[in-house]
């Protein structure tokens, strides 16, 4: 997968950001699958873990993903599902304090119908863990 961030806002006294996330991916496997997603993000600048490196938590809650099929991994009982459904991401970032644009994160990516707001299917989706590094300019 390929993603890119923005901040479009920051707060003045916090170290916290909202951040546009936007994410095109190719799923293999048991789905051959392409995925767009789109999602504002919380960032929560954690400050420095033992002098030794940077520390952030991003969160998503709410965003959009599409699939180009509707991935076998997520079809209900019946066969139904889905390539339009919710995208949620939970991510920690973390970065050398001397090179701060180079970062490295674990995140955890998921697409969901949101407890069966988006369809009743009987299908909730996907999980990924995605191991990341992340460039800033």
């Amino acid at each position: 997968a390929i993603t890119g961030s923005k901040a479009v806002w920051r707060a003045a006294t916090l170290p916290v950001a909202i951040e546009l996330d936007g994410m095109l991916g190719q799923q293999a496997g048991v789905a051959n699958v392409i995925e767009v997603a789109l999602a504002p993000a919380l960032r929560w600048d954690m400050g420095r873990l033992a002098n030794a490196v940077q520390v952030a938590l991003r969160l998503a809650p709410l965003g959009v993903s599409y699939t180009s099929v509707v991935s076998p991994l997520e079809r209900g009982p019946q066969g139904q599902g889905d390539r339009l459904l919710n995208y949620l991401f939970i991510e920690l970032e973390l970065s050398p304090p001397a090179a701060p644009s180079n970062a490295f994160f674990v995140r955890l990516h998921h697409r969901c119908t949101v407890y069966d707001l988006l369809n009743d299917y009987g299908a909730n989706g996907e999980d990924f863990l995605a191991l990341g590094y992340r460039y800033r300019f």
